[in-house]
């Protein structure tokens, strides 16, 4: 990202906020940009190579999208149970 860009797309995100509720959405979507951005360049450190690079092809190091102790089901996050948003 350029200097000169990086000065003007948040003003451009800023222009559709009209309310609270816009304000909080826009927030929980750049939470979830960053974290999820964040865990990709983790997970290309850790592996050695991006995603769908050739290096991992065959090598039992790969990234199958679910995993063993899930069987494709979203994990239960204990930090969420019993949580209430007002």
């Amino acid at each position: 990202m350029t200097k000169k860009s990086s000065k003007y797309w948040p003003a451009e995100l800023a222009k559709d906020i009209k309310s609270e509720k816009d304000l909080g959405t826009l927030t929980q979507q750049l939470i979830k940009l960053i974290i999820e951005t964040a865990l990709n360049a983790e997970m290309d450190e850790h592996l050695g190579y991006q995603k769908h690079a050739q290096q991992g092809r065959e090598t039992g190091n790969n990234r199958k999208g679910q995993s063993h102790l899930t069987n494709g089901r979203p994990a239960p996050c204990p930090l969420r149970q019993g949580f209430e948003h007002p």
